[in-house]
């Protein structure tokens, strides 16, 4: 026999190891796995449950029943025999009582009669028992379905037999060969976005324009029903309601599957019988050069075993999510055939193509294996539109981190102390949100606050919240000083409230005190529609509408069709929102330009007789980004050369005040050398969209790009119990505006000998004019916006305003005084509000710029003096401004929302920007936005012959003219020498950028994009 702990280290697969105790999502307990073998000797196969032996019949209880009812009739018969004839004589006329012989045989016959009846009962009755105790033997065969082998009175999921399942095998073979392969084109897409996941560097995008089933049918070796783990004592503690969420109706199921091509196939028709794909893979320089090489690719084998988790409902089709999680990797083989076989071998016959395809399928497969796991809607499924109608999520935590301490045993001194925060969610431990970095302090303030989504499994498979301390180093990996794991079951149990904590960090390498972090946290549940409490009822009078009982014909449940015709809350703007990228049709580039400047739009009618092509040479290859307000949170897989790309692609994210949120759906083309253009582009602010409903879905045409075409997207919101101070609903990128500021000193001396500089973490600015000019000429809202500051800010709620007091004069420059204001403090939109800080006098400046303090206060350990105050006026102009372009156009990461803010600029899309779209107040629109207006061609024409206008003015509107024929790729942008041209002087000004600066690390929120 091997060593076990040999065999765990010696066999490994994409890095995991073949053994190894991890937690069941379906069922909630510790299971084994181990990767699959492809031998069929080894293969488990099922067993029969009525070849087991029957379990011990309750012998006991049926004695005691068969004696109870053996008392009972010889009890009744006694009492017959000897009331009867007592009675008998008692009543009878004295004629009859003369004669006892007479009359003792009427009254023994009665008894005897009733005798033989209640013996027959007692017979049937026994006969019956004996039946029902032989049926619960045999369901208890069943339902146990295996022996107790440790003897703990429990069958325990491993004690479990495996049964065979033919009956489930011959309905596979009748229905595998008339399945309609269309039904799996979303598993199409999802399979070409992991084989795009994983492909080396050389191949830059894979299609596969063709999936068959053939005649040769997956089979089932095993099936098993899979009992629940008991709930741990902190799921114990929650509400029934709540358990209902995590636990449900449900079954638990694990079967073992195997698919094994046909032998000796030599032929492409016999090859055709089996599980097969056509794949096409570009090879070359991602974004130069790319040669397609169609392939075939036949799958051989399969084997592997999964647990699935089957949550039922009362209405048809009975099962309403299915979780589904894989115990090990699956054994996978393929056989790869260039369909030029005469020109090329079999590529799975060189072993380094054999290993990176089986590489990249355990990849993939390892996505979900235990403790990861994959939820389907299976009545959505069923259902035919592909539409989600409500989030998979179920609230979201809430952490504010306000402020750590560090021991000194951990760090002796403070000056190489850069501290930050990561927020993560275990077991996967994936970072949900970093902090700042605060240097050269053991007491770092943070007060930033992070919100992370739930899903209603985190309870079940013991998920926690993790907050870890991190001490960032230039040039060796990031320190570790300590971390704090709290359990969301145990928020759960306190939902709807917060809780502020100071606990010891633990360092997770020794398991000593590093030191102590405080922080608020909390869990808030998903509000149904219409209602201000519970999550799951529906108010009465939403569900007696005419406009509910209409939806609900078309929809699966209530709350699907509540969600439906109930417009989000206006009390709790805070919630969830889910957008799906289904398709787009029809996409293709605008040949003629004079459309474009005719329409506006593309038009996709076809010329008479033409077919149309979804697949070619020449096609876009589409990708999508989403962004929500202003910032890229999703990007979708690029799906090469086709007129309908199917993305079925969701995100949801958390969205601060759905009242000003607006969300923009970007299609870019993916080309060779040159730049990825905009094929167009929607638009949304959720304030419109959710008028009606808080879900919305259909088709919209693409515009303001040089392509056309009609994508098909969802979109759903879903409110939490969660009330956000005003100042904490805002964008995270926007602009800083000053419109005026008034410094006074507390010595007078020093007033006229003192400038003033505003700066944040995306600039700085100087005020050049007298502080009282200043004021004057900015304390009008309308005044010229060249006399306003205004600071770009991209990072928020990282950020604060720092007012400098510095000396004049071209030798004694240095700061006397400072004063903060953190961004987080200030509400979007908010003209009204003057705002006063005090100027701090200290020797040590950086403490005050990175820890948080009221504008009234001191940073905490820092001792300052207070030497005067200022009194600002300021607005916080929420999105992408102006003042923008200097840091964006310079950030390779950020050129693209630049180009794509410049074009809703263009069209008119900037308006209102912020703002609830239903109640803006056209009067109240930022100079900048004024400056958004689309200017009418008569007015261009008229400015453009105006023999008065400066040579600045002449020049400046040449160069936006030739901007906007250029995003439309005409004038000189319409032939492909000049685009490449920019192509290649981008991507040397980037990477001449990038070199001699160090990669600092990234402090926002983590996209997907």
């Amino acid at each position: 026999m091997s060593d076990p702990g040999k065999e765990t280290t010696s066999t490994k697969q994409a890095g995991v190891e073949t053994n190894r105790n991890v937690r069941d999502p379906v069922t909630g307990g510790q299971v084994t796995i181990h990767d699959a073998t492809e031998n069929p000797e080894e293969i488990p196969l099922g067993e029969n449950v009525l070849k087991m032996e029957f379990p011990p019949p309750d012998l006991q209880g049926q004695r005691e029943y068969l004696l109870s009812l053996f008392n009972t009739t010889v009890s009744r018969m006694t009492l017959a025999f000897a009331i009867v004839p007592i009675l008998a004589f008692s009543i009878s006329p004295p004629a009859l009582t003369s004669r006892p012989l007479f009359l003792l045989i009427p009254s023994l016959g009665i008894p005897a009669a009733l005798s033989f009846l209640w013996m027959y009962r007692m017979q049937s009755k026994g006969e019956d028992d004996a039946d029902r105790h032989a049926w619960a033997v045999e369901r208890r065969r069943g339902l146990q379905a295996g022996p107790d082998k440790d003897g703990d009175g429990k069958i325990e999921a491993e004690e479990k037999i495996k049964e065979s399942a033919e009956w489930l095998n011959a309905l596979l073979k009748g229905v595998w060969p008339i399945i309609n392969p269309d039904m799996f084109t979303s598993t199409v897409d999802m399979l070409e976005d992991i084989m795009q996941a994983s492909v080396p560097t050389f191949i830059h995008s894979v299609r596969i324009p063709d999936l068959g089933l053939g005649n040769n049918p997956l089979r089932i070796t095993s099936l098993r029903a899979l009992p629940d783990s008991d709930f741990d004592s902190v799921t114990q503690s929650l509400s029934k309601e709540e358990q209902e969420v995590i636990q449900g109706e449900h079954v638990n199921y694990e079967l073992g599957f195997a698919y094994r091509a046909a032998p000796n196939r030599n032929q492409w028709s016999e090859r055709a019988e089996n599980f097969h794909l056509l794949v096409e893979f570009f090879v070359g320089i991602k974004g130069v050069a790319a040669v397609p090489i169609p392939v075939w690719a036949e799958v051989t084998g399969i084997v592997g075993t999964a647990r699935m988790r089957l949550e039922l409902i009362p209405d048809p089709p009975f099962i309403k999510h299915m979780l589904i999680t894989l115990v090990g990797l699956p054994k996978v083989s393929i056989g790869i055939t260039p369909i030029h076989k005469k020109l090329l071998p079999n590529m799975m016959d060189i072993p380094f193509i054999s290993r990176f395809v089986t590489q990249s399928i355990n990849a993939a497969a390892k996505e979900y294996v235990a403790p990861k796991s994959m939820m389907l809607d299976i009545q959505q499924l069923l259902s035919g539109d592909g539409v989600s109608r409500d989030t998979t999520h179920i609230g979201v935590v809430v952490v504010q981190i306000h402020q750590v301490s560090v021991s000194k045993n951990v760090k002796q001194t403070a000056r190489d102390m850069n501290a930050y925060m990561n927020v993560c969610l275990s077991p996967m431990n994936k970072t949900q949100y970093s902090t700042r970095i605060i240097s050269g302090t053991l007491d770092p303030v943070f007060e930033e606050t992070a919100v992370l989504l739930v899903d209603a499994n985190a309870a079940k498979i013991g998920e926690r919240v993790t907050l870890q301390l991190w001490d960032n180093d230039r040039f060796t990996a990031d320190d570790l000083i300590g971390e704090v794991e709290i359990d969301v079951a145990e928020l759960m149990s306190k939902h709807n409230q917060t809780t502020r904590r100071t606990v010891s960090m633990l360092q997770p390498t020794s398991n000593k005190e590093s030191g102590t972090i405080e922080y608020t946290i909390g869990f808030f549940s998903k509000l149904a529609p219409g209602s201000t409490r519970s999550a799951t009822e529906i108010p009465q009078d939403i569900m007696e509408k005419d406009v509910f009982k209409k939806a609900r014909k078309s929809t699966l449940t209530d709350l699907e069709a509540a969600v439906a015709v109930t417009p989000p809350p206006e009390d709790f703007v805070s919630g969830i929102m889910g957008i799906q990228l289904h398709e787009i049709r029809e996409l293709g580039v605008m040949k003629d330009n004079m459309a474009i400047q005719h329409s506006g739009k593309g038009s996709s009618t076809k010329p008479e007789g033409e077919q149309e092509i979804e697949s070619d040479k020449g096609l876009p290859s589409s990708y999508c980004t989403v962004m929500v307000n202003d910032e890229p949170v999703y990007r979708t897989r690029t799906k090469p050369m086709t007129a309908t790309p199917f993305f079925n692609a969701s995100t949801e994210r958390f969205v601060r005040d759905w009242k000003a949120t607006h969300v923009c759906v970007v299609v870019r083309d993916s080309r060779m050398r040159e730049n990825d253009p905009v094929m167009g582009m929607v638009m949304f602010k959720l304030s419109d969209l959710f008028k009606d409903g808080s879900m919305a879905t259909g088709s919209w045409s693409l515009q303001h790009g040089i392509g056309f075409g009609r994508i098909h997207l969802s979109f759903v919101f879903r409110p939490v119990q969660l009330t956000m101070p005003p100042s904490l609903i805002g964008f995270d990128t926007g602009t800083v505006q000053v419109k005026s500021i008034n410094i006074n000193l507390y010595d007078k001396s020093l007033q006229g000998d003192v400038e003033v500089r505003l700066s944040t973490t995306g600039g700085y600015t100087k005020i050049k004019k007298g502080i009282n000019e200043k004021e004057e000429s900015s304390e009008d809202e309308g005044s010229n916006p060249d006399s306003l500051v205004h600071l770009p800010i991209q990072t928020r709620y990282h950020s604060a305003l720092v007012i400098n007091a510095r000396n004049k004069g071209l030798f004694k420059r240095g700061t006397i005084a400072m004063g903060i204001v953190w961004l987080r403090d200030l509400v979007d939109n908010h003209h009204d509000g003057v705002i006063r800080a005090k100027l701090w006098k200290t020797d040590d400046f950086d403490h005050i710029k990175q820890n948080y303090a009221k504008p009234e206060e001191s940073a905490v350990g820092n001792n300052a003096e207070a030497i005067g105050e200022v009194e600002m006026k300021v607005v916080f102009k929420p999105g992408i401004a102006d003042a923008h372009e200097k840091d964006m156009k310079e950030d390779p990461k950020k050129q693209k929302s630049w180009e794509e803010y410049t074009i809703m600029k263009r069209k008119g899309l900037r308006r209102n920007i912020g703002r609830d779209g239903a109640v803006a107040d056209e009067a109240d629109i930022s100079p900048n936005a004024l400056a958004n207006k689309v200017e009418e061609p008569s007015q261009m024409k008229h400015e453009a012959t105006n023999s008065s206008g400066s040579l600045n003015e002449n020049v400046k509107q040449w160069t936006s003219q030739q901007d906007n024929l250029s995003a439309e790729h005409r004038g000189i942008k319409q032939f492909k020498g000049v685009r490449t041209a920019e192509w290649m002087a981008d991507g040397l000004k980037n990477a001449m950028m990038g070199l001699g600066h160090r990669k600092d690390r990234k402090e926002t929120m983590e996209k997907e994009a």
